[in-house]
């Protein structure tokens, strides 16, 4: 991690009148031509020290520093000579309480002035130019921490848009894609051969062993019914847990993208489901399905509160059958990057100290990833079997 300046590299009067004043965020190492070129050209501005102990203003003091130290390096129509006095100025005469407020005018005031230059320049997309610089500056100066959620970003792949709508194919289209793939060209390869081997090899065992897994699950969680007519619900039931368990696991590999990280894929898939499991209610108990939300017994003044409540909770079913499985993943995968960053941050110092300190979250990390291994396989599990106790509500009106 870069240090960073915290002495005056500003004006000796000011030192002189007893003024302690801070540059925030320049990086030392590699850019100390660059620092001592900025205290004879005064490129910056700065306020007393003992204000930044404030980190808004540490914050937006840094920001703006940063914006005029490039602007005036490449555009010295927006940065002419006398100008960064002349906001040094206006910050001396701005109150402490409003110091904050003032250093994120000036900033905006700057790029507003950024977005005018480019514009008179004849650029076409001024607005994008200024963020594309923006990010420039951020990433020369490390100002964007890296967001433990950027791993869950949906990212287009082959953009396609008709009208208003975005049929952008995406890393996450092809990350489903990918699943689907995987999990078909695996059943191929073992069933090729009208069945598969006599003695089964390890591909062959991981199918029959998911497959006898789901086939007990549905006998087991759906009564009332023969084995022939279970059967017609055992394929749907297989297809889910497969594709949730091959999409979990896929997400543990690095610099992959999980599917089941993301709200409306989850939710998507538990309403369709939903869906389903109250048509096939309704087909195989016609209206007496709608029994299901009158308990046997109620006295008649409550039955409207507790029909009411049953519907409610009926319909939340979809909804927290997606939640569970989206906060799982995403909230393991955001856990296991914060802690891995850490870990690499106290890797990278060169002290003893923290390489010996870092041997705790990477073994915690270690651990985590066992964790969050059994999270995946866990949820595909906790997902199906709702499925089967939802549906043999369905079919048995309990």
């Amino acid at each position: 991690m870069a240090a960073y300046l915290r002495n005056s590299l500003h004006a000796s009067n000011r030192i002189q009148q007893g003024n302690p004043v801070v540059l925030e965020g320049i990086p030392v190492q590699g850019n100390e031509d660059r620092i001592i070129q900025l205290s004879i050209n005064q490129s910056t501005v700065c306020v007393p020290g003992d204000l930044l102990v404030d980190p808004t203003i540490n914050t937006n003091l840094t920001y703006l520093n940063h914006l005029l130290i490039n602007l005036k390096h490449d555009f010295c129509s927006i940065t002419p000579p006398g100008y960064i006095e002349l906001l040094q100025r206006e910050l001396d005469n701005t109150p402490a309480e409003l110091l904050a407020g003032k250093l994120e005018g000036l900033y905006q005031h700057e790029l507003t002035s950024l977005y005018n230059h480019y514009q008179s320049l004849g650029h076409p997309r001024p607005l994008e130019q200024c963020e594309s610089y923006l990010r420039y500056i951020n990433e020369y100066y490390n100002l964007c921490v890296p967001s433990p959620l950027e791993q869950f970003s949906i990212l287009p792949l082959i953009p396609m848009k008709i009208g208003n709508l975005y049929l952008s194919f995406t890393n996450s289209s092809l990350f489903m894609l990918l699943t689907l793939s995987l999990v078909l060209l695996l059943i191929h390869f073992v069933t090729k051969k009208g069945g598969g081997n006599l003695v089964p090899n390890a591909w062959q065992s991981l199918v029959e062993l998911i497959y006898d897994f789901v086939l007990n699950l549905v006998n087991e969680q759906i009564g009332g019914l023969s084995g022939n007519v279970k059967q017609k619900f055992f394929p749907c039931i297989l297809v889910t847990f497969t594709f949730l368990l091959f999409c979990n696991l896929q997400g543990m590999i690095p610099y992959s993208f999980t599917v089941t990280s993301h709200f409306l894929i989850t939710l998507g898939l538990s309403f369709s489901i939903f869906i389903g499991i109250t048509i096939v209610g309704f087909q195989r108990n016609g209206l007496h399905f709608l029994s299901f939300l009158l308990p046997a017994g109620v006295p008649l003044p409550l039955a409207p509160f507790l029909v009411l409540l049953e519907l409610i909770s009926y319909c939340f079913r979809a909804l927290s059958l997606g939640i569970r499985l989206f906060a799982n993943m995403m909230a393991g995968h955001s856990l296991v990057k914060i802690l891995s960053g850490f870990a690499w941050t106290m890797l990278c110092m060169n002290d003893l100290l923290y390489f010996i300190g870092d041997l705790g979250p990477l073994f915690i990390v270690l651990a985590l990833t066992g964790l969050e291994l059994g999270v995946a396989i866990l949820q595909a599990y906790v997902f199906t079997i709702l499925i089967c106790i939802y549906l043999n509500d369905a079919i048995n009106l309990h």
